[in-house]
């Protein structure tokens, strides 16, 4: 640190104008979109290939060397070898791609809901009895 420099070293500086010592925006910063039009990228992100079509292509039609079943077998064989040795990121990865990613929600045989607002109804009021009852014995 310079003699001259009033600032200790560890006292964080705005980034800039619109922004605070954390780095975080101030309130009427003119930073935005808004402020600058021009920055905005009307066109998107440039379109890349998917990995999962290609991949797909692949499997479906091979390559000149190799068929399409043979490309998948490695592909399998390397997955569950990686797997072996702790790294299932790679059969996950792979199953994800091929056979779409498994949906993260329970519903019931329908789509819908597990239980309907009757049912739903039903069991709130027996879980309020319930408490009541617990409150009651206390």
């Amino acid at each position: 640190m310079k003699e001259n420099d009033t600032t200790s070293s560890n006292e964080k500086k705005p980034i800039s104008t619109d922004h605070d010592e954390n780095g975080d925006f101030v309130k009427g910063n003119t930073a935005g979109f808004s402020s600058h039009p021009e920055n905005i990228n009307k066109a998107g992100r440039p379109k890349r290939p998917s990995l999962t079509r290609v991949l797909n292509e692949m499997l479906e039609s091979g390559t000149s060397e190799r068929t399409g079943e043979e490309i998948l077998t490695d592909l399998l064989f390397s997955a569950i070898e990686h797997a072996k040795d702790g790294n299932a990121a790679m059969l996950k990865e792979l199953w994800a791609r091929l056979d779409g990613k498994v949906a993260d929600r329970i519903a019931g045989h329908d789509g819908g809901p597990i239980i309907d607002d009757e049912t739903r109804k039903r069991v709130k009021k027996l879980v309020e009895a319930a408490d009541r009852c617990r409150d009651d014995t206390d």
